[in-house]
This record gives C-alpha cells, sequence and structure tokens, in this order.
C-alpha cells in the first residue's frame, strides 16, 4: 500500500511538473512594439522678434539631415518623424540677426516666444499614438532697444536629443537636454 501511494505521488508530481512546463513563455502572445515616434514643436513669437530680427530655423532631422528654413511667421510649427532607433541626433537652433534698415524707434519691445512640444510613438498593435510628453513654456521680456545687442548673442531656442527604445522595444526613451527651453 505504501508503495502505491508513492507511486501515486510521484506521478502527481510529475504531472504538475508538465503542466508547469506547459505554462511556459512560448504561449504568451507577442508583445507590441514601437514602429515609429513623432516629435512636434510649435514656438510662438511675439510680434517685435519678426518686425526686428530674420529668424532661420536650423535644425537636424532624426536622419542626420541638415536643414534650414526661414521662421516668418508668428507661429512656427514643425512634425519631425522617428522610424529607426536608436535615432540620430536631433538639434534645433533659431538663429536671429538683426533685420537690414531696421530702425528702433521704440524705447522698449517685447521679445520672446510660447513654446510647445510634444513626443508621441505609435506601437505595432494600434494605430492611436501614445503620448510620452509634452512640455509648455512662456518665455517673455520687456527689452530696453539699448540691450538688443545683447539679446542677439543668446543662445536661445536650442534643443538636442537622441530617441532609442526600451529593451523590450515597447516604449520610447528621450536621450538628451533641452538647455535654453
Amino acid at each position: 500500500m505504501k508503495t502505491t501511494k508513492t507511486f501515486l505521488l510521484g506521478c502527481a508530481i510529475a504531472l504538475f511538473g508538465l503542466g508547469a512546463a506547459s505554462c511556459s513563455d512560448d504561449d504568451k502572445e507577442p508583445q507590441a512594439t514601437v514602429t515609429k515616434a513623432k516629435y512636434t514643436i510649435t514656438i510662438e513669437l511675439q510680434a517685435d522678434e519678426l518686425a526686428i530680427f530674420d529668424l532661420t530655423a536650423k535644425y537636424t532631422d532624426f536622419a542626420g539631415n541638415i536643414q534650414t528654413e526661414p521662421v516668418t511667421t508668428k507661429k512656427w510649427e514643425k512634425t519631425f518623424e522617428c522610424e529607426e532607433f536608436p535615432s540620430k541626433n536631433f538639434s534645433l537652433k533659431i538663429v536671429r540677426t538683426l533685420k537690414s534698415g531696421v530702425e528702433l524707434t521704440k524705447e522698449m519691445y517685447n521679445f520672446g516666444y510660447t513654446y510647445t512640444d510634444e513626443i508621441n510613438y505609435f506601437l505595432s498593435d494600434s494605430a492611436a499614438p501614445v503620448l510620452l510628453e509634452r512640455t509648455n513654456r512662456d518665455d517673455k521680456m520687456d527689452m530696453e532697444k539699448d540691450a538688443i545687442a545683447d539679446y542677439l548673442k543668446l543662445d536661445d531656442y536650442v534643443i538636442s536629443f537622441t530617441f532609442n527604445l526600451t529593451e523590450e522595444k515597447n516604449h520610447v526613451v528621450k536621450i538628451g537636454t533641452t538647455p535654453n527651453i
């Protein structure tokens, strides 16, 4: 009788082991992975910035392409897509130069901007974007006309970062800083 109980206990342990083995990771559904990321930046400038300065956006996109384009409207917005991870380093700088022939007729000028950026990424199992990060900032100032030459020397609107993925490739990681935004 003792041998039969031991035999049955051994069979039960063996069956339990087979049951546990059948619940391996192989039965899990595939995990969604990141297919792309989008970075959208919006800069709304004060009217005096556009009246006095020529503004140029200089940027390197996620593919490593260097671009320049004039900023001629109060609201400048651009969306950049990233489909390879890690991405190349993205960077953006808005460069100011005093417009030729401009006369500084006011004692005070209003400079600065409202800045908004948003990072979304897309997973292989959904068309809906996942919000990674949204930033809003106002940086506006009144300035005497005698200080405009110093204002031109500032590095403003400077952004630099890279996108990578987590080890599981299911989440975007932003690496880098936005020191002057």
